[in-house]
């Protein structure tokens, strides 16, 4: 299993990111294709303040969800979050140890 994780800096309005990112953002992840699930957490503590997870099984999954005409437009809705909250978001694909 792996995931594709987000990592969102810390925007100068928490609250109205969060709003927008938890209404608007983040249910559209669950929709990606091949996607087995996601999950966010706010952080209490270092420079982020979300973190988000989307599970697939395979590399080639999470290339394919982001490859589709869905997918390229849920990292540009990622982008323009970004943008507009003057935050840095991180992308990383990990693997569960074994």
């Amino acid at each position: 299993m792996l995931r594709l994780v987000g990592l969102w800096s810390m925007p100068e309005d928490k609250d109205a990111f969060d709003r927008e990112y938890l209404g608007s953002h983040f249910p559209q992840l669950d929709q990606l294709a091949g996607s087995l699930g996601t999950k966010t957490s706010r952080c209490i503590d270092g420079p982020y303040l979300r973190m988000t997870e989307v599970s697939f099984r395979t590399i080639e999954d999470v290339h394919d969800a982001l490859d589709t005409d869905f997918g390229k437009r849920v990292l540009n809705d990622a982008t323009a979050l970004a943008q507009k909250y003057g935050v840095r978001l991180e992308v990383l694909v990990v693997a569960e140890a074994n």
